[in-house]
């Protein structure tokens, strides 16, 4: 059946095989997939690139954390201008988790923050979802990053301003030492 097939295609220049013409397919699929995934390391970069200016920390205090499959804090801090570690979320977004480390002069307590966002990328837009709130951002102008960031901050403060006994953080947050 198969050499029936490839003598009837061997005449036609545009016949493919089944193969081809699922392989032409899966490879678009994969360029499309990889394609969505860089656009999300850039705004990733954009945002912990803001998220920093935002807060006007010193150099090197925000960086990128690891995340394992399961969307867990792990591995090592990658600083900003290297590539973010993006995992792939049953939800269609790439998460990447920004690390802020918190400290002041003169002060011997020392706080890692962790914080995850998810990014999805269609139609030059980009949405950011952080916890349960999602933001637009605009791919050329960045409009809607400054609420992001907005956000990241009142997120934080909220926990760090009530007692140490109230409860969990918001979702996509955690604290180490």
């Amino acid at each position: 059946m198969r050499q029936e097939k490839q003598k009837e295609n061997a005449g036609s220049a545009d016949a493919m095989t089944r193969y081809e013409n699922l392989a032409t397919h899966a490879t678009r699929w994969v360029e499309q997939f990889y394609r969505h995934k860089d656009s999300c390391r850039v705004m990733a970069q954009r945002l912990a690139a803001a998220f920093a200016d935002y807060l006007g920390c010193p150099s090197g205090r925000v960086s990128f954390a690891g995340l394992d499959a399961d969307l867990r804090f792990t591995g090592k801090p990658v600083l900003l201008g290297q590539e973010p570690h993006l995992v792939y979320g049953d939800d269609g977004c790439w998460h990447v988790a920004l690390q802020i480390m918190l400290q002041m002069p003169n002060s011997s307590a020392v706080m890692k923050q962790r914080i995850r966002v998810g990014i999805h990328y269609a139609d030059a837009r980009y949405q950011l979802v952080l916890g349960p709130a999602k933001f637009e951002v605009d791919e050329v102008s960045l409009g809607g990053l400054h609420a992001v960031v907005e956000a990241m901050l009142a997120q934080s403060l909220a926990h760090y301003t009530k007692p140490v006994q109230a409860g969990p953080l918001p979702p996509g947050f955690m604290v180490s030492r």
